[in-house]
Order: structure tokens, then C-alpha cells, then sequence
């Protein structure tokens, strides 16, 4: 649950820097897709809890806010390399 939580944090943060245009979003929503996916991939106890299996918080909300909030928003451009 820490997990969803702080992929939700950064997701969060991700957005507010976007709308600032500042180009950290692109590392904070890197962070919170990578959480999210951490966060997934987390499994039940076998034969503790009634299903086996990953565990699943606010499935098909969270984890697709999570996934699709980059898109929800204009990220300020790349910066050049150098």
C-alpha cells in the first residue's frame, strides 16, 4: 500500500511540475511508473489471505491514473542535450 502511495505522490508531483513547466515531471512520473509497477507485482500471503495472488488497490483507478496521467497534461520540452 506505501508503494501505491508514493506512486500516487509522485504522480501528483509530476503534474504540478508539468503545469509549472518544469521538466522535472519527466523524472517524477519515470519514478511513479516504476513504483506502480513495484507496487503490482506485490503477492499475497498463499493461504493467509481468501485469494492468492497480487495484490489489488483501487484496481482500474489508481494504477490507470498512475499510467496514464502523462498524457492527461503538456510536458515542457525535452531539454537539449548536450
Amino acid at each position: 500500500m506505501q508503494r501505491w502511495g508514493r506512486a500516487l505522490q509522485l504522480t501528483a508531483a509530476g503534474l504540478d511540475a508539468a503545469d509549472r513547466g518544469n521538466g522535472a515531471a519527466v523524472r517524477y512520473f519515470a519514478d511513479a511508473k516504476r513504483i506502480a509497477g513495484e507496487a503490482a507485482a506485490v503477492q499475497s500471503i498463499p493461504g493467509a489471505t481468501r485469494f492468492d495472488g497480487p495484490i489489488r488497490i483501487a484496481d482500474g483507478v489508481l494504477d490507470v491514473f498512475v499510467a496514464d496521467a502523462p498524457t492527461l497534461i503538456a510536458l515542457p520540452p525535452a531539454a537539449p542535450a548536450r
